[in-house]
């Protein structure tokens, strides 16, 4: 999976950075569609998302065939958002994206089907997170 954000990344002229891809489930909310989330959240609840220089890459994934969507690529710029935050539950986590628009909270796993690198890109955000 991490080999199809990059293709989709640098088709978009946007920088990928190793170990800042992570899957995650979204929760709908007013912040998600104001921020541009509006079709693939209700349409796609599965996304990808990388952490790259310029911000939040949100990749929606297909239900269909669980690849991820070329066409609605969404870049929450670092203009847009305030903070991140990932709050530990008992079998998840719980990320929190705190935009002008209000919050974008996802519900992440902590491991995906599909995408081995999730538990380990998971750790290095922990960690970047954390200092």
């Amino acid at each position: 999976m991490e080999n199809q954000v990059r293709e989709v990344l640098e088709s978009k002229n946007i920088q990928f950075r190793s170990h800042s891809t992570i899957k995650a489930k979204i929760t709908a909310s007013i912040a998600a569609f104001n921020s541009g989330l509006g079709v693939s959240m209700h349409a796609m609840k599965e996304h990808v998302l990388h952490f790259s220089d310029e911000g939040v890459v949100v990749l929606p994934v297909d239900e269909s065939n669980g690849k991820v969507s070329k066409d609605s690529v969404v870049l929450l710029g670092n203009e847009i958002f305030d903070s991140i935050a990932l709050q530990q539950k008992r079998f998840h986590y719980k990320l929190l994206i705190r935009t002008i628009h209000g919050d974008i909270s996802y519900k992440v796993p902590k491991k995906a089907l599909g995408f081995p690198e999730h538990k380990v890109n998971l750790a290095f955000l922990l960690i970047r997170l954390l200092s």
